[in-house]
């Protein structure tokens, strides 16, 4: 075969390997992929996930959101803002789950709801990933035969039974100084070196949220099995 012909062949294969998070996989040392739907929420911003949270929130807390007026939007945001409606683009902001204004607006305690139901629209796809792949009765002939993507989801159950504390403490809960700019954001990137899509949620709201995925996951684990 010419050299040139396996050249092409290379990159093609080095091409579907590698995807746009290989730099994330590889900075944190774990096998690319395993990490691929929790990056899909949290991480991405997907519209899928967008959209069916907007639907929950506005179904369970649609009538709270559209009663606030100008007065209840802090002074502080009003002023720095100077805008002739603050509560409009609040509104917006708590219909697509911005833990910030849920925590600033109706408490911490409406906050934790929010990151809970994020949790476990999360551990929700990651179920029914593996039942697409039958993982309750998967041998290790038909694991073996599987394509890599529906492995991943394999991966990334095990990872998050076997290092969720471990991700949180170490990885999720660092800092960078190179993402500012956010309504209410202290000056740094937090989540995952500046990563995490919902920077309150792995700030102030770090413990909430690693206890719902602790849960969650245990819950997934008692539903399945560990194989």
């Amino acid at each position: 075969m010419k050299m040139k012909t396996i050249l092409n062949e290379w990159r093609s294969s080095k091409i579907v390997r590698e995807s746009r998070w290989s730099g994330t996989y590889t900075a944190l040392g774990i096998q690319e992929g395993s990490l691929d739907i929790f990056i899909k929420h949290f991480i991405e911003g997907n519209l899928d996930v967008n959209q069916e949270r907007r639907k929950f929130i506005e179904e369970s807390f649609g009538a709270e959101i559209d009663a606030l007026k100008p007065e209840d939007i802090p002074a502080n945001y009003t002023s720095k803002y100077k805008m002739s409606d603050p509560a409009g683009p609040v509104k917006e902001s708590l219909k697509n789950g911005h833990t910030y204004w849920w925590a600033t607006v109706f408490g911490p305690q409406m906050a934790d709801a929010i990151i809970e139901y994020k949790s476990l629209a999360y551990f929700v796809e990651l179920a029914e990933k593996l039942e697409e792949i039958g993982y309750e009765s998967l041998t290790e002939e038909a694991f073996a035969a599987l394509p890599q993507d529906k492995k991943s989801v394999v991966y990334e159950k095990h990872f998050m039974e076997d290092h969720l504390d471990q991700f949180f403490d170490e990885e999720i809960s660092k800092r960078s100084s190179g993402n500012t700019g956010f309504v209410g954001n202290p000056g740094f990137g937090v989540g995952l070196m500046g990563n995490i899509h919902d920077w309150w949620m792995a700030n102030e709201g770090f413990e909430m949220w690693k206890a719902h995925m602790k849960e969650a996951s245990n819950d997934l684990r008692s539903s399945m099995g560990s194989r």
